[in-house]
This record gives C-alpha cells, sequence and structure tokens, in this order.
C-alpha cells in the first residue's frame, strides 16, 4: 500500500538524517512526496522535514520555499512557522 511505502521511505529519510546524510535525507522526503499526494498532514509532515534538513546544510532558500509550501498546506502547523522564523533570522531578514 503506498501509505505504508511512505512511511517506510520517511523513516529511512529520517535515519539519513540522524547519521548526517542530509543530500539523502532529502532526496527520500521528495519521493515521500509522490505516494499520497492528498494527505495533507502526511505531506505538511514531510515538506517540514525537508525544510529543516535543507536549513542544515545552509541551502535556506530552497528551504524557505519548501517551508512555505507546507504552510499553504495547513496554515495552523504551528512549528513551519517556527522553522521559517528561524531560517528568516539566521539570515537577517527581519
Amino acid at each position: 500500500e503506498k501509505r505504508v511505502e511512505g512511511e517506510r521511505i520517511k523513516n529511512e529519510a529520517a535515519e539519513a538524517y540522524k547519521i548526517g546524510d542530509i543530500e539523502t535525507a532529502v532526496r527520500l522526503y521528495e519521493e515521500c512526496l509522490s505516494f499520497d499526494p492528498l494527505n495533507n498532514a502526511f505531506n505538511v509532515t514531510i515538506l517540514y522535514n525537508s525544510g529543516c534538513a535543507l536549513a542544515k546544510v545552509g541551502k535556506n532558500e530552497e528551504a524557505l520555499a519548501v517551508l512555505s509550501k507546507a504552510i499553504n498546506m495547513n496554515k495552523e502547523y504551528t512549528k513551519v512557522y517556527l522553522k521559517r522564523g528561524d531560517i528568516y533570522m539566521s539570515m537577517e531578514k527581519f
């Protein structure tokens, strides 16, 4: 089932992130988005994780774009706003 496969790849991405293989984590997170495009709850989490990974390697503009997509999917997911604010602060874009 798509949902099970999406969760499996999400977990692989999380493991890659934990060991510092950010490039693989981002690639896997992107892959996750294709499994269930209508599952906003899952996809918002994936976008948030991907944005965090991109920010970790200094790809702030890409991270901001990904996080903004997450906000467009769920305007009440506060963690995304906080992460996006952290990135703006680190870029001195007040």
